[in-house]
């Protein structure tokens, strides 16, 4: 079963911004699920964490860094929900 990771983007700064997040990894093609956004969901600017799968992650943090003003990392990698060292595991 491949792992997930924890996709985090940084400096959204309005609900457009967070749709065009979610359009880009839709154009990817890339199974994802909203975690959470932090301060919260109504409050900008915001970060916001989605699960991607591990075996995207990559490619999703690469099309996320040319967004304007936004910034990508994938920094924990998760297999079944369960964070892995920190490091891919599938």
């Amino acid at each position: 079963m491949p792992g997930e990771a924890m996709l985090r983007v940084g400096n959204v700064m309005d609900e457009a911004a967070m749709e065009s997040v979610r359009d880009a990894l839709d154009r990817l093609g890339v199974d994802y699920e909203h975690l959470r956004s932090e301060p919260d969901d109504d409050r900008f600017p915001q970060t916001a964490f989605f699960y991607v799968p591990d075996d995207s992650a990559e490619d999703v943090e690469r099309a996320l860094a040319v967004s304007p003003g936004n910034t990508a990392s994938t920094p924990r990698y998760f297999e079944g929900r369960k964070e892995v060292l920190g490091i891919v595991e599938g």
